[in-house]
């Protein structure tokens, strides 16, 4: 039996690195509603590569979305 949606959006998240920003993560983030968006950036939150703010990609797709590149603020 697969596991349910979130579970699987949410596998994502330990695996995503800065170089996958543009291509799965990122437009996984922009096509959830709030509250499954608020779930995954905790998710995202703990996944410290993806912090990097010598890495623009990332904190691109933030921007993008007008959510702050800023760990803390979904940990």
């Amino acid at each position: 039996m697969p596991a349910p949606r979130c579970c699987r959006r949410l596998a994502l998240a330990p695996v995503a690195s800065v170089h996958t920003a543009r291509s799965d993560w990122g437009p996984l983030l922009k096509a959830l509603p709030e509250p499954q968006r608020a779930e995954y950036l905790r998710a995202l939150a703990a996944n410290e590569d993806l912090w990097d703010p010598r890495n623009g990609s990332a904190g691109l797709v933030f921007r993008e979305l007008g959510l702050p590149y800023d760990r803390g603020a979904y940990a």
